[in-house]
């Protein structure tokens, strides 16, 4: 019998939840009406790996469309280690969280470098892999490989809290040990534990839903202490906000009229860096760099936009938009990058702008300027 942690097991009358019966259900609904998805069709470790990180805090309707664009870009794991800042930037517009995208470049040059291409086999083994988590270790190691490891993301949590009517305590260490055991105790029982780590994600995804939850679908429903209690909208309990930070930043796009041109350039630091795009500075900030660029070359600012919102996880941002349109010879992009606050940059056309830039705040701006001086 499963445990269930600490709570009683017996509810409805005399019967007991059988964690044999509860991933026997699963998998059987599972396999019954599971999405497709290009990554479990062809369920290839590089193709698990990349799906499994794009899929993180962002929609699978998102997610399907770039799926297919990278890994026809980028087919293998030598591809993606050798793929330029710029590219990775544009494969991965769209989906938010660049630092996903960077420690996916960063994992697969390790694997390029130290174990000579060949991706790990076990859960251990992708635990070294930068970027790679409990959740996405587990998943890539139960569903290419067969381990017996469970994979524990909010899905996880909201579906094990209502099957254990945790109405408190889920997200302190204590909660997390419980639930985690839970789906450990799965995990034992099953000879399938990838369809079973999939098949609870994708309950938490389409049936056990955060708000409106549609019970009478679930293929586990009978085995619910939270529905046997009436308690399923309090488990899980909310979980404690971060609390947001604002940020005043100035969006430095420094152009060149005579050759048509734009700079685009890696970010140093803050809360977008390592990505491809504009200068990024504290609005505070703008005079002193205002002397570095004048220092370089004959520039005539345009007076900033107006301020427009922007949120990116936790950052809340007022952004502005400082046009820098430089006169005469171009000086060297490398003294430009560095005066500016970027790892590297490059001249980019005008008209490709958009498609070079990597983050949605870096497209309002481009809108904001085209919006008040078309081409």
């Amino acid at each position: 019998m499963l445990s269930f942690g600490d709570n009683s097991t017996q509810f409805m009358g005399t019967r007991r939840t059988s964690g044999r019966s509860v991933g026997r259900n699963l998998l059987r609904w599972y396999r019954r009406t599971r999405k497709p998805l290009p990554w479990r069709d062809d369920p290839a470790p590089y193709r698990v790996w990349v799906g499994e990180v794009m899929s993180q805090q962002t929609t699978l309707g998102v997610v399907v469309p770039r799926f297919e664009r990278f890994v026809q870009e980028l087919p293998d794991v030598r591809a993606l280690a050798g793929c330029r800042e710029a590219r990775l930037g544009r494969l991965w517009a769209g989906l938010g969280y660049y630092a996903r995208a960077r420690n996916l470049r960063k994992g697969a040059q390790l694997v390029v470098r130290e174990r000579s291409g060949l991706l790990p086999e076990t859960y251990e083994g992708w635990l070294a892999i930068p970027g790679c988590g409990p959740y996405t270790a587990a998943m890539i190691a139960s569903v290419c490989f067969g381990a017996r490891e469970a994979a524990v993301d909010g899905n996880v949590v909201r579906v094990a809290s209502r099957l254990l009517s945790l109405e408190e305590g889920v997200w302190d260490g204590g909660g997390r040990r419980r639930i985690e055991r839970f789906a450990g105790e799965l995990m034992e029982r099953t000879s399938s534990p990838g369809d079973l780590n999939q098949a609870v994600m994708e309950l938490g995804q389409e049936i056990c839903a955060k708000k409106g939850p549609t019970c009478g679908a679930c293929p586990v429903r009978t085995s619910c202490l939270a529905l046997a209690r009436g308690v399923v909208d309090r488990c899980p309990p909310p979980r404690p906000r971060r609390r947001p930070v604002d940020r005043a930043v100035t969006v430095v796009v420094v152009r060149h009229p005579a050759s048509g041109r734009v700079l685009v350039g890696t970010r140093r630091e803050g809360f977008l860096a390592s990505t491809v795009g504009f200068a990024l500075i504290d609005t505070k900030a703008e005079k002193k760099m205002l002397e570095r660029i004048a220092s370089l070359a004959a520039v005539e600012p345009e007076r900033p936009g107006r301020p427009f919102k922007h949120t990116i996880t936790h950052h809340r941002i007022a952004a502005r938009v400082l046009v820098l349109d430089i006169g005469g010879r171009a000086p060297a992009r490398a003294r430009l990058a560095e005066a500016l606050g970027l790892d590297s940059a490059d001249w980019v056309p005008w008209a490709h702008a958009r498609s070079a830039v990597a983050s949605a705040l870096d497209g309002k701006a481009l809108g904001q300027i085209r919006a008040r001086r078309p081409g």
